[in-house]
């Protein structure tokens, strides 16, 4: 991510997803909770790359 449209992409494409809660999206950083139940890293990758963009770790905590 670049730009704010980007940014906004990213927050957007992710607020779509049941189960998560976006804390912080930055330009190359995304903060969100989610409820590992209802959603996986599968899903949330997946809505990233339908923003255009491709996550590159996940970091837990």
């Amino acid at each position: 991510m670049s730009c704010q449209h980007c940014v906004a992409r990213v927050e957007g494409a992710l607020q779509r997803v049941d189960g998560v809660v976006v804390e912080a999206v930055e330009i190359g950083r995304v903060r969100v909770r989610y409820d590992p139940e209802a959603v996986g890293r599968e899903r949330l990758t997946g809505a990233i790359e339908e923003a255009g963009f491709g996550p590159t770790s996940f970091i837990e905590g």
